[in-house]
């Protein structure tokens, strides 16, 4: 997938973290209002994504998004609502109670900060 159009996040269990710490990730910029994928290192149970994936504006409000398991059982659909993004800085987080096919939980929640531009943003 481009990363014009996704954000994709290798996720791996290695680290292990104190409850609420996250890793951050290297910050992003978008042009663009689409559909944003995270990818993990194995299958995922697609029941523990939902409220396990969240995004927040610069003052800490919830954007609304649709998560959706991706077809090949690894990745993560993210949709925001139609006009949920306006230009300006975002933050994913990615909670480590999602958990693997096999019941592996993540042993750390990431984080990442990204930006949206004001070029290309049509809903």
């Amino acid at each position: 997938l481009s990363s014009k159009k996704s954000i994709n996040l290798e996720i791996t269990s290695a680290a292990v973290l104190e409850p609420d710490t996250y890793i951050e990730l290297p910050e992003k910029t978008f042009t663009e209002y689409a559909k944003r994928t995270v990818i993990f290192n194995k299958a995922v149970n697609p029941a523990t994504l939902q409220n396990h994936i969240r995004i927040e504006d610069s003052t800490g409000d919830p954007v609304q998004i649709t998560i959706v398991a991706g077809d090949d059982g690894i990745s993560a659909l993210i949709y925001p609502s139609a006009g949920a993004f306006l230009p300006g800085n975002y933050t994913i987080y990615i909670e480590p109670e999602i958990m693997s096919s096999d019941g592996q939980p993540l042993k750390s929640g990431y984080k990442m900060n990204f930006y949206i531009g004001a070029r290309h943003l049509s809903c």
